[in-house]
């Protein structure tokens, strides 16, 4: 799931996008909890941001007010997409939808998030109609650009890899920003489809590299894993080990390590031969993991 921005409450204190001039009465706590969640969601800390934003959709819900409904259940929803929790956020999308309608309109983010969702979920006619909507309200540049990447997702998920090449080639190339990360995924799942495999590991490390740069290192690492198949894919078994063992290092630093055992599980499936490159660095990740379990399973046993 791309990143997708929280709107900011006070984008809604002006109406949400509708003719009021007004300026609304926020709420103290309200804001408080949206305003130290945005900032948690700017931190990538998805899940720290998510219980601020619940407490914010539970005020909300209290003081019965719309806009302040909808713009907390669409951040949470935002939230639980960059989770993987795919059907919580469908859930909260309904609600954001629905109290944004009530205010008065739906802004361009919820359907793009809604089309996203949509063909997460596997149902691709959902996710087209969500983005012929989306695409019906002018959105701004940075956003449209978000739409057509992902109607040429659309493309690809159906097999119509020329038409997807020809949007993505009709795009300036960005050299930095989320928009070129989710740009450089598309290229190489495209080149992937082809069986192009080294172009697919080449345009995943990139896109791995401006992961590094912005700060955002649990998805870099999940990417760095992606290179690793793309790379053993085209027959370079050294380098997909190499990649394997990075991204293992870096889950494991950040302290998740069932991500950190599936690199791991990885790098040990690759030839024999190319596996001696980190033997040492594998067996210390796998003993340190063991350790950091067994702990964890000594103070569950103590707390009981």
């Amino acid at each position: 799931m791309k990143r997708i921005a929280p709107i900011l409450v006070a984008l809604l204190l002006t109406g949400c996008g509708s003719t009021r001039e007004s300026t609304r009465p926020v709420d103290p706590d309200f804001a408080l909890y949206s305003g130290q969640a945005r900032r948690a969601f700017d931190r990538l800390n998805y899940e720290y941001a998510a219980r601020l934003y619940a407490d914010a959709l539970r005020r909300a819900r209290e003081m019965d007010e719309a806009w302040a409904i909808a713009t907390a259940a669409y951040n949470l929803a935002a939230c639980r997409a960059q989770q993987g929790r795919v059907d919580d956020a469908g859930r909260l999308l309904e609600e954001a939808r629905l109290e944004f309608s009530r205010d008065g309109t739906v802004p361009a983010q919820v359907l793009l998030l809604e089309a996203r969702l949509a063909l997460r979920a596997g149902s691709p006619a959902r996710a087209a109609s969500a983005l012929d909507e989306f695409e019906g309200r002018n959105p701004d540049p940075a956003s449209a650009r978000q739409g057509r990447l992902l109607r040429a997702r659309l493309a690809l998920e159906a097999g119509e890899t020329e038409q997807a090449h020809a949007i993505l080639a009709s795009l300036e190339r960005l050299e930095e920003g989320e928009i070129a990360v989710e740009e450089l995924e598309l290229s190489a799942d495209l080149a992937e489809a082809v069986g192009d495999h080294p172009a697919a590991a080449a345009a995943r490390a990139r896109a791995a590299e401006l992961l590094r740069r912005s700060g955002n290192y649990r998805r870099m690492a999940l990417l760095l894993r992606q290179v690793g198949l793309s790379r053993q894919a085209a027959g370079d078994p050294v380098a997909a080990l190499d990649c394997y063992y990075r991204s293992a290092r870096s889950f494991h630093a950040a302290g998740c390590e069932p991500e950190a055992l599936r690199s791991i599980g990885l790098a040990l499936q690759v030839d024999p031969a190319a596996a001696q490159l980190h033997s040492a660095g594998l067996t210390r990740l796998v003993r340190e993991i063991q350790e950091k379990l067994e702990s964890s399973r000594e103070k569950t046993r103590g707390a009981e």
